[in-house]
């Protein structure tokens, strides 16, 4: 029973950061679009494209790139080891635990012991 609990920890824990990769990957491409088109024919449209494109631009990719790479770290609720990667293969679109075999969104253990 307490496994169970583990294993709906766990997938909220995903969850919950798959939120976050796509909160921030859509809220970025919109809100540069935003911006762009907001100061598009503004008269000080160039210096504020300026300061999107090189300040902003930057900082929403170091962000992209934290979300994505937490996805990736999840652990399996089953093993504990890394559910998308080992330490020379990954597969973000992974439907089970690259080491034991867990389907992704199990709620229990599927495994005959």
């Amino acid at each position: 029973m307490s496994d169970n609990v583990n294993y709906t920890a766990a997938w909220h824990d995903y969850r919950r950061r798959r939120r976050w990769f796509w909160g921030v990957y859509l809220g970025g491409c919109f809100g540069m679009v935003g911006l762009w088109l907001l100061f598009f024919n503004s008269p000080i449209g160039e210096f504020m494209k300026g300061i999107v494109f090189c300040v902003l631009a930057p900082m929403w990719l170091i962000g992209f790139v934290v979300t994505a790479f937490r996805c990736q770290l999840f652990r399996c609720p089953r093993c504990h080891r890394r559910f998308f990667m080992t330490w020379w293969y990954h597969n973000s679109f992974a439907r089970r635990c690259i080491h034991c075999g867990l389907p992704k969104w199990a709620d229990e253990d599927e495994r005959s012991e």
